[in-house]
């Protein structure tokens, strides 16, 4: 998804009928957005970080894609858009664990359980995202 499409995603989730209503929203000129849906700019991390707040998602998917899209790197334009799609497939399982805990456990078993299985996930998910890093540089060297 391109920092465009994230755009237009929060403005159907303002509801807002103008860039002038977005740009309000972000706290950010009608100039500013203009340029930004034109591709002139890339948007910002803050403001990547607004838009994701927005529309409910995790900051890094949208700041990982802004960045990609402003690198002139190859090697490290890859590197963002590996994270943009991670941080997506990291949001599915953290779903996926939820919904399965919360389904098979009272609430008294949930809350303890959810909590261990996220932080197991999210060292499973950051040992992954090294290693793909690191295979990466291997590849390069």
């Amino acid at each position: 998804m391109r920092t465009q499409d994230y755009l237009d995603a929060a403005r159907r989730k303002l509801g807002a009928e103008s860039n002038a209503d977005v740009a309000r929203a972000l706290g950010l000129s009608r100039a500013a957005l203009t340029k930004y849906y034109n591709g002139e700019r890339t948007i910002d991390d803050y403001t990547a970080a607004q838009i994701a707040g927005i529309l409910g998602i995790d900051p890094l998917r949208v700041i990982a894609q802004a960045n990609a899209e402003r690198e002139k790197d190859d090697d490290r334009r890859a590197y963002w858009e590996r994270i943009a799609n991670f941080g997506g497939m990291a949001a599915s399982l953290s779903a996926l664990a939820t919904v399965v805990l919360l389904a098979t456990a009272t609430s008294a078993e949930a809350a303890p359980l959810l909590h261990s299985a996220l932080g197991t996930l999210c060292v499973m998910l950051s040992w992954i995202a090294a290693v793909k890093v690191t295979r990466g540089r291997a590849l390069r060297d």
